[in-house]
């Protein structure tokens, strides 16, 4: 008696593997750089016309487009890649601009903990830095939940937060990120101006 595999309903079996070819398959993928840049090769078989050709992507900085060499190439912790320019260190990794921004910090949060960290209140901060006191309240909760500042109340009476170690090293990465835009650098400068006074009164 003859075994005929098409009458089984369950055949093909469901880990059944097709072993024609697709439309396309890569025949092989390879990484490499070079001193002009950063590139990314790919061979990829065409069975229609029994053919391989190749495709090569050339890497570039996830934040200023720049094309990467393989001496200035940086992974970005967050994900990404970027170039040395546009990278920032936080805690002793390359971090590019946008992930400060989403993950580390806004101007907003850096504004918050310097003037924290000057023990300043909020009152002043909003003259130096033109926030409004319930932006600067959002950002120091905000900082509070990514434990960047112990509790406290922020105003004229009360106990002042203080900046925490994670604190630190976020102030730190978002002033080297942001220091070189024109608003940002504004209120540094009116933060010097008003410690240097508050400093020359004691």
């Amino acid at each position: 008696m003859t075994f005929d595999e098409s009458e089984r309903s369950d055949f093909p079996p469901p880990n059944w593997i097709d072993k024609e070819p697709k439309e396309e398959e890569i025949a092989r993928e390879t990484r490499g750089f070079t001193t002009e840049s950063l590139e990314e090769t790919r061979s990829i078989f065409d069975p229609g016309r029994n053919t391989v050709r190749s495709e090569t992507r050339v890497g570039i900085c996830s934040f200023c487009l720049k094309v990467l060499d393989e001496r200035n190439s940086l992974q970005c912790y967050y994900g990404g890649q970027i170039c040395a320019k546009c990278s920032f260190s936080y805690n002793g990794r390359p971090v590019c601009r946008m992930h400060v921004e989403t993950n580390i910090g806004d101007k907003v949060d850096a504004i918050v903990l310097s003037g924290i960290s000057a023990k300043i209140n909020k009152e002043e901060l909003k003259k130096l830095s033109g926030i409004p006191i319930d932006v600067l309240e959002a950002a120091k909760i905000r900082l509070l939940s990514r434990r960047c500042i112990t509790s406290g109340g922020f105003g004229l009476l009360g106990k002042f937060p203080k900046l925490t170690p994670k604190g630190i090293e976020c102030l730190n990465t978002m002033r080297t990120a942001y220091e070189n835009d024109l608003d940002f650098s504004l209120f540094l400068d009116r933060l010097r101006r008003f410690n240097s006074v508050g400093s020359a009164a004691q």
